[in-house]
């Protein structure tokens, strides 16, 4: 039915159609999936080492990241598991030009 399964669309659908029950479980399951599991198994492993890092700043850099990422997605046309998962497996142009691109902007960002 030409329908994709991927988190940017599925959250999307959430604030635009109201009747999309379904996209609000899949992003619920895929919100409390991760806590349930490391309640169920007694925690995250492995964990990252602490840093004193100041709570204020880091609250302003996960905002502006989440603007940051909101605005690709909606700008590239999906996310990267949109394009990578579902749109190569559909042969998508876009995906194909999409999914190179991410990679060598995320190893580029990386060897910064």
């Amino acid at each position: 039915n030409g329908n994709v399964l991927a988190v940017s669309g599925s959250t999307r659908a959430c604030f635009t159609d109201p009747r999309s029950c379904n996209k609000i479980a899949f992003l619920v399951g895929l919100s409390i999936s991760g806590p349930a599991m490391a309640a169920a198994y007694g925690g995250f492993e492995p964990m990252p080492p602490r840093v004193n890092v100041n709570r204020g700043l880091l609250l302003v850099r996960l905002v502006v990241g989440g603007i940051l990422i909101g605005a690709g997605t909606s700008f590239g046309g999906g996310c990267t598991s949109g394009h990578g998962l579902t749109g190569l497996a559909r042969m998508s142009f876009r995906s194909w030009v999409a999914v190179p691109v991410f990679m060598l902007f995320g190893a580029a960002a990386a060897s910064v």
